[in-house]
């Protein structure tokens, strides 16, 4: 009887170590229907198409499993980006991830730059994001993950704008302060209302900052996909990914800017 409890401990708790890894990175769980969706709107930067290759490469990895889905340049409207959202956001299963990743022209009003012809750029501001998912999730209740990973310039005023006296602080306040507003920018109108579980941010630049490229793609999502490469050998963290990630990039250009929600994601491994 008393090995037979002893076995029983064992298998639960080796049963819950296996579902504690599922919940990991970039997806919470590789075995539900994850689904992605890549936006390059712009036309004109160069270095979208490969940008939007090395993301493809990361979210096709088994440890995700997610189904990719890509708008570029002419597609990337702000109607296409706003039914899709809403569209994936409702197929998402049950346990399942959203992401969203956009690479092209940002702006410091909060906005980011979709393509409107003839080429014409539509503004599309963090609330519109926000409000597409939540529409998509109206009968089925909050996603249980979301993602959202940024590559534009001023992508830090995708939260409420930091003011010049405070664009004078110190890079590690300023960035701390914008991370601090970020939940604000996509909390849902009531807690009955909340369209996500966890979530996950990551923005290229703070509000005040562009940012730069190479004939190489992006330097944001390089450092993204440089980071990930090394986590697949490493098993790094989702914290230590954020953190390679940044030191791959060229200070002071770039000063990245994260959110965890709860902040404990950044002990998850990226990959089981």
């Amino acid at each position: 009887m008393k090995s037979a409890m002893v076995f029983l401990v064992i298998f639960l708790t080796q049963s819950t170590l296996r579902a504690e890894n599922l919940r990991t990175g970039l997806a919470e769980n590789p075995s539900e229907k994850n689904i992605s969706l890549l936006v390059g709107p712009s036309a004109t930067l160069s270095g979208i198409d490969l940008d939007i290759s090395m993301v493809k490469e990361m979210l096709t990895h088994p440890g995700y499993n997610f189904q990719i889905n890509v708008l570029r340049k002419e597609t990337a409207t702000l109607e296409n980006v706003q039914s899709r959202l809403t569209q994936y956001a409702s197929e998402v299963g049950q346990n399942g991830t959203l992401l969203f990743y956009f690479s092209g022209h940002g702006s410091d009003d909060a906005t980011l730059a979709m393509y409107k012809t003839p080429p014409y750029v539509q503004s599309m501001h963090i609330k519109q994001i926000r409000k597409a998912i939540e529409d998509g999730r109206k009968t089925l209740g909050p996603l249980k993950r979301l993602v959202l990973l940024i590559d534009a310039c001023y992508s830090g005023s995708l939260i409420p704008d930091i003011h010049s006296r405070e664009a004078q602080e110190e890079n590690q306040k300023q960035a701390d302060a914008i991370a601090e507003n970020i939940i604000a920018a996509l909390q849902p109108e009531t807690k009955s209302a909340a369209y996500y579980d966890k979530l996950v941010v990551f923005v290229s630049s703070r509000s005040d900052q562009t940012s730069a490229a190479s004939p190489n793609g992006s330097y944001f999502t390089q450092g993204l996909s440089k980071a990930f490469k090394e986590a697949i050998v490493k098993k790094s963290t989702i914290g230590e990914f954020i953190a390679k990630t940044k030191q791959s990039l060229p200070s002071p250009i770039h000063n990245p800017v994260e959110y965890l929600s709860p902040q404990d994601l950044a002990n998850e491994l990226m990959l089981p």
